[in-house]
């Protein structure tokens, strides 16, 4: 799933992210390493990236892991 943003605040892109999406800030800093999100239509892994205004922000939130439960029998 992406979302897209437009900058309204000049602010540092993980700052920003925290204001926008309901996600803790370990998780919005993890976005941001694992290049999730685009600035401009480019890719960054820099949390603290000074934005401004009008930029467009774009966010993949990559689908959650599922694992296969093993029935065990006792």
């Amino acid at each position: 799933m992406y979302k897209n943003f437009i900058v309204d605040v000049e602010i540092r892109l993980d700052k920003f992210l925290s204001l926008k999406i309901d996600a803790s800030r370990n998780q919005i800093e993890q976005l941001i390493q694992k290049e999730f999100v685009k600035v401009d239509g480019k890719t960054t892994d820099k949390n603290g990236l000074k934005l401004k205004l009008n930029q467009e922000i774009e966010v993949f939130f990559p689908e959650p892991k599922t694992f296969d439960k093993k029935i065990v029998n006792l």
